[in-house]
């Protein structure tokens, strides 16, 4: 009985354990097994009481983590809807442009204006592509920013297709990219930002690094310089 009993219980207690029990605790029954059995019965419920496992804590636990790594894991998610409004509005200035229901005296000016010198191009360009990002940056430090920052990379990219296939001026495709790409960024951040103010107003937490405010600041000055990079191109590839 001893022998199975060790082999019911493997791991419980050591192999020897018998030999240190009294033998004089075989009063009642005469034999020792009765006390091991005991002994045995009384770890297990100790060490299943002691250290409980409990399934709420382990789902709560899950569930702050999947709430704390959210906003990163929705990056992609911002991309792609601000990356489909571009294209939209891309597709609608090259159909406005070739649809010829665009207004002539407004392609008028959009030709005299690629002529018009280095300086008029740069500035011009660069105080558009800037609007373009303010507007984003504003937009994002508002909770109800996220439902209107959509439309900026659609017009920005109507407007540039808009320009590029009514002038039929192709070199002007890699600073159109230049410029789209950094009003798609841009409004995708302050997309993320609207939202991560939205879950703190709803008493939610988020997983910051750092300064906030500064690093969406900083990101939104690197776009800008892509923007410049754009303006700087069109004005010397253009005179």
């Amino acid at each position: 009985m001893e022998e199975a009993l060790r082999s019911h219980n493997r791991g419980a207690l050591p192999a020897d354990m018998s030999s240190s029990l009294p033998e004089n605790n075989s009063n009642d029954n005469g034999s020792s097994s009765v006390f091991e059995e005991n002994t045995v019965d009384t770890v297990i419920e100790i060490t299943s009481d002691d250290y409980p496992v409990s399934s709420s804590e382990t789902t709560e636990y899950r569930r702050e983590y999947t709430h704390v790594r959210s906003p990163e894991l929705k990056r992609g998610e911002y991309l792609i809807l601000m990356s489909a409004s571009a294209v939209c509005g891309a597709v609608g200035g090259v159909i406005l442009a070739l649809s010829g229901k665009a207004d002539p005296q407004a392609l008028t000016q959009i030709s005299e204006g690629l002529s018009s010198g280095f300086g008029n191009i740069f500035f011009q360009r660069l105080i558009i592509g800037a609007a373009f990002l303010m507007a984003e940056y504003l937009l994002g430090f508002f909770a109800l920013g996220d439902l209107f920052v959509w439309a900026a990379p659609l017009c920005c990219a109507m407007g540039l297709s808009l320009r590029i296939t009514a002038t039929q001026s192709w070199i002007l495709l890699p600073s159109a990219f230049v410029t789209g790409i950094a009003v798609i960024i841009g409004s995708a951040a302050s997309s993320g930002l609207s939202r991560t103010l939205m879950r703190l107003s709803r008493g939610g937490t988020v997983h910051l690094e750092g300064s906030l405010r500064l690093k969406y600041t900083v990101n939104f000055l690197g776009y800008l310089a892509a923007v410049l990079a754009g303006a700087i191109y069109e004005g010397a590839i253009l005179n």
